[in-house]
């Protein structure tokens, strides 16, 4: 897993620890808000985020971060995951974005650009990532007009399988060049 431990003005963004899971898991079981993130809309587990946590921290190229506000006792504003890749054809770092999430208190008060802001910083500075990809689900205008504000661009629809339920979705892909 790659480590991670960045401070901007507000907030402090490290790698996720067991003892985040009942902050992260809160959301997890928010589907009405947070759904389109996670791409889960039912009861999730203790033990289901454990194995999504151990799947990052056992990839060498993958994150799950926690974010955390320096004052206020340290109050838990969100979480963001992804990963590193190379590809083959252009032979340039890339990072793909999974999940961002902002606790449903802090919405709107841009902790959400904050969090991407210095993780891109960081990832571009460290690893020299020269592309940014993200997926977002068609009906989650939000998340739409969030990434274009960071300065995302549509680059593809694809059509999303998933094979736990038997079905599949358009979405769109988002791409920046750092």
């Amino acid at each position: 897993m790659l480590s991670c431990c960045l401070s901007t003005a507000r907030l402090i963004i490290r790698d996720m620890h067991e003892n985040d899971f009942q902050y992260v898991l809160q959301m997890y079981n928010t589907p009405a808000l947070y759904s389109f993130a996670t791409g889960i809309n039912h009861p999730f587990s203790i033990e289901e985020l454990r194995r999504k946590y151990i799947e990052s921290r056992n990839c060498d190229l993958s994150f799950f971060c926690t974010a955390w506000q320096q004052q206020d006792c340290g109050q838990f504003i969100g979480c963001i995951r992804g990963f590193l890749y190379k590809e083959e054809q252009d032979q340039k770092n890339h990072l793909w974005l999974s999940m961002l999430m902002v606790h449903e208190k802090y919405l709107r008060q841009h902790y959400g650009k904050e969090i991407t802001e210095a993780l891109l910083k960081y990832v571009k500075s460290y690893f020299n990532i020269s592309e940014v990809y993200i997926s977002v689900v068609i009906e989650n205008k939000t998340a739409q007009k969030f990434w274009t504000s960071m300065g995302f661009s549509l680059c593809r629809t694809i059509i999303s399988q998933d094979l736990t339920i038997h079905s599949s979705q358009p979405v769109y892909i988002y791409k920046k060049c750092l």
